[in-house]
């Protein structure tokens, strides 16, 4: 979208005015021509743009629904929650869901009737979804950030925001009707091995890869040869987009011998290709399939639209496992639990110091959550002391 003209507008009787028209209202600016008209101009253009192209109207100021302040907000978050490559990050959807739960109870009460009591009564809502403790108090928070985002834009009353603040997390074991998240533990490696024969060597390759890294599935699924520094005994990745790339932090993924090893069955390959891909997975797949097909026999034709992509997508390397675990009849587990038993295996192997290094954490408490504590080590300490 272009930026708005400065404009003229001219009158039968007196001087020319100048206005500029924005989002369909026009503001007008004083006499066309004079400096204070310019700089109104200028003022004007530049709250527009810093509210995402949008100047509340006077009906704005004197007070829109919650639908309409979610609907804005997200017209906002859907440019704000991007990744660098444009991709909408994991944030716009679950905001979009918590947000369904608002609108469920106080669609059309005015933003600035919305009131503690009332935020509340959204929570109890969550509750009764059987929503875990940790998601409402995120949940909301992010509906503070909603408001505090209204706030921002001249949209709602400070004091509402204020009033909202008082609303305070629910403490664990405060409330009887709330269940707490069970926490993540490693898999058992017996249910890691029994996927082995059910999963393609893509996805084998991957578990292995993460077991050794310690690496989030998002930051492997993408790896391409280009990206892989081979100069020395271990190798480095530096993902561009990872999880706490927008805060500025520089991750670094190390590939050992063992590491290395797996990577090299995919080589060599070009070095804009990802190197675990579904595509070859499905090819392989194809070609140890025993086929009964004449050699002039039509192709059938195709029963969905679904194409295959160059890599794997989070969901899709999380439905090859679970359908491993199926078939293997174990326990359903996620990709994401193996960073897990990583983090305790090099806790327990070489320190908290080494493990915060390897997850990436900047502070070591949260390396704790994702390495086990190693009770082995401290029951014998504890029969040294007595």
């Amino acid at each position: 979208m272009k930026i708005p003209s400065y404009r003229k507008q001219k009158k039968s009787k007196g001087q020319d005015v100048a206005f500029v028209e924005l989002n369909g209202q026009k503001f007008y600016l004083g006499k066309h021509g004079s400096p204070e008209s310019k700089i109104r101009y200028e003022a004007l253009i530049a709250e527009w743009l810093a509210s995402n192209k949008y100047l509340p109207t006077k009906e704005d100021q004197q007070g829109i629904v919650n639908i309409e302040l979610i609907a804005r907000f997200l017209k906002h978050a859907d440019g704000y929650y991007r990744k660098p490559n444009g991709q909408r990050t994991p944030e716009y959807e679950k905001l979009k869901s918590v947000l369904a739960v608002l609108k469920s109870l106080y669609p059309h009460l005015p933003v600035n009737e919305f009131s503690p009591l009332k935020l509340k009564a959204v929570r109890q809502k969550m509750i009764e979804k059987k929503w875990a403790r940790l998601t409402i108090n995120q949940a909301i928070g992010k509906i503070k950030l909603v408001y505090k985002w209204g706030v921002e834009n001249e949209l709602v009353k400070p004091d509402v925001l204020h009033g909202l603040q008082a609303v305070s997390g629910i403490k664990a074991g405060r409330n009887s009707q709330v269940t707490e998240s069970k926490p993540v533990k490693p898999v058992p490696k017996a249910h890691i091995e029994a996927v082995r024969p059910y999963v393609s060597r893509q996805i084998w390759a991957l578990i292995q890869c993460q077991l050794l890294t310690a690496c989030r599935p998002s930051e492997l699924l993408q790896l391409k040869p280009i990206d892989i520094e081979m100069g020395s005994k271990v190798w480095l990745y530096t993902p561009e987009d990872h999880k706490t790339a927008y805060r500025g932090i520089k991750r670094t993924i190390y590939f050992g011998p063992k590491a290395q090893q797996v990577i090299n069955e995919f080589m060599p390959r070009p070095v804009h290709m990802p190197l675990f891909s579904p595509k070859d997975a499905t090819q392989e797949k194809a070609q140890q399939a025993q086929t009964h097909r004449r050699a002039k026999q039509k192709q059938n034709p195709r029963k969905t639209e679904r194409k295959v992509n160059d890599y794997y997508s989070i969901s899709a390397y999380r439905r090859s496992i679970s359908r491993a675990c199926v078939k293997a009849n174990i326990p359903s587990w996620s990709p994401n639990r193996l960073r897990h038993n990583a983090a305790t295996f090099i806790r327990k192997e070489y320190g908290l110091e080494v493990a915060q290094i390897m997850l990436g954490h900047s502070k070591a408490d949260v390396t704790q959550i994702y390495a086990e504590v190693n009770h082995e080590k401290a029951l014998k300490i504890v029969e040294k002391i007595g």
